[in-house]
């Protein structure tokens, strides 16, 4: 065989620990189960990000460099261009190359589309004369139109996977192709049947088309019998939590957990349907498949919800499995990995050459072998505005502050330019409920050096931006950012 092919799915906003294939009690992921019982798949126990949201995220898998490496935190979310891009790797080393996102972030804009031939943004699709006819031509976009009407809103994961494999089968060389399918970020209302999956006893129009007909401000139209269904739609929505508007009960957070569960359970079936679309074409056995997140979700835990704010466990530790076909691969490993390894092992993989990183190692040969003694995560100044949009009065204060995290085997400090910090043995306390900063002063030390020796400065000013585009605006609105 020649060049391989690689596709990289980003499941938005899915944290580990929300995936069977991760121990969750509810089977969120049986097509995931399936694939790593095969012996060529690797499944990573301890993949961290290195940010908690989107855009900065994104940035450091795209240059393979930490947030103030690549400059991509706080107020700048623009690839450099002084930097070359994963896809336009890939380009250079003779692949065709696809790129599929919401836009909300990874916008071609800021660099995202550099070095890919094909490259869309979803929130663009909405009805006008271009969507009317392109329904004529588009089999993806027909298909997207009528799974909406009637199953309801995924955030155009379908449209995405569809065009995935509409654009695979139009070209016979080897090809590169990213996708972001973002159902499971918030709010969290999957389609039918998913959002009832893990919560049968939900109320809702059969179709979707006769939900819009009666939708509530929310956009939906459904109930849950002995539930305040304004406070679950708060906690859906909005940020109730952190805005100290009102403590949900158990009940409430285990509702808001299993639609989100269903979400991913959604995203799962779709990831199953492309596997299977690519084993018939005879190509699951030419294409390295690797299937990630770029951050998870709160749910409660440190007083937060979804991932504004903090480098806490809940956003920090996503899933990742390889399918490596040419490989034998280990079946799983407990290894520290960072999500900037992605950028050297695709890049081995299309060219055969490792570009050199500080802080990122290639994955090949998929074994279990240790790479990084630390892995680190970074957030830039973040301001309130997606929460005062919602809650005028949330004082932001403490929250919204640089933030830096490393981590070794055993320990994990968080330091914020403040001053303040923390220390955790995440291993035995995954949960971060008992902090060791005072008693571990020598632990501290230590990993505050390295720190301080390998991290950059990071921004100081948040993410201010004037979006003229209307349809930008009202994604970005929809997502609760703005």
């Amino acid at each position: 065989m020649g060049q391989p092919n690689i596709i990289l799915i980003i499941l938005d906003a899915v944290r580990a620990d929300h995936l069977s294939i991760h121990g969750h009690e509810r089977r969120t992921t049986p097509h995931l189960e399936s694939l790593i019982e095969e012996d060529n798949t690797t499944l990573y126990r301890n993949a961290f990000a290195n940010s908690n949201w989107t855009g900065t995220s994104h940035g450091a898998m795209f240059t393979g460099r930490l947030p103030s490496e690549s400059g991509v935190h706080g107020g700048t979310q623009q690839l450099s261009p002084e930097i070359t891009t994963l896809p336009e790797r890939v380009s250079a080393a003779g692949y065709r190359t696809f790129g599929m996102s919401a836009g909300a972030h990874l916008r071609e804009g800021r660099g995202y589309a550099r070095g890919v031939d094909k490259f869309k943004e979803t929130y663009r699709i909405s009805p006008s004369w271009d969507f009317f006819s392109g329904l004529l031509s588009d089999p993806a976009l027909r298909r997207q139109s009528i799974f909406s009407a009637t199953s309801g809103p995924d955030k155009k994961a379908l449209f995405k996977f569809e065009s995935l494999k509409q654009w695979i089968a139009s070209g016979s060389e080897p090809f590169f192709a990213f996708v972001n399918a973002k159902t499971a970020h918030h709010p969290y209302n999957p389609p039918r049947p998913h959002k009832s999956q893990f919560c049968p006893e939900l109320q809702r129009p059969k179709y979707q088309f006769i939900e819009e007909l009666g939708r509530d401000t929310y956009g939906e139209r459904q109930r849950l019998p002995n539930a305040d269904w304004n406070r679950l739609q708060r906690l859906s929505y909005e940020y109730p939590v952190i805005s100290d508007e009102f403590e949900p009960t158990e009940r409430e957070w285990d509702i808001i957990r299993s639609w989100y569960d269903g979400a991913i359970h959604y995203l799962d079936r779709r990831v199953g349907e492309l596997v299977e679309w690519l084993k018939e074409r005879g190509e699951l056995d030419d294409t390295y498949l690797m299937i990630t997140a770029d951050h998870g979700e709160y749910f409660g835990e440190h007083g937060m919800e979804k991932h504004y704010y903090g480098l806490y466990e809940p956003v920090l530790h996503v899933p990742l499995l390889v399918r490596a076909p040419m490989e034998t691969p280990a079946d799983e490993t407990d290894e520290l990995v960072s999500l900037t390894d992605l950028y050297p092992t695709i890049v081995e993989l299309a060219s055969g050459t490792v570009p050199e990183r500080d802080h990122a190692q290639s994955l090949v040969p998929f074994d279990d072998h240790r790479r990084h003694e630390h892995v680190f995560a970074e957030l830039g100044a973040v301001a309130p505005d997606g929460i005062t949009s919602h809650h005028p009065d949330f004082d932001d204060s403490g929250l919204g502050i640089p933030t830096q995290v490393v981590r070794n085997d055993e320990h994990k400090l968080i330091v914020r330019t403040d001053g303040s910090a923390e220390l955790y043995n995440w291993g035995e306390d995954p949960e971060e409920q008992t902090n060791l900063i005072e008693s571990h002063s020598e632990v501290t030390d230590t990993l505050r050096e390295i720190i301080e020796t390998e991290l950059g400065a990071l921004s100081e000013e948040p993410l201010a931006e004037t979006i003229d585009d209307d349809d930008l605006r009202e994604h970005l609105s929809d997502l609760g950012y703005m």
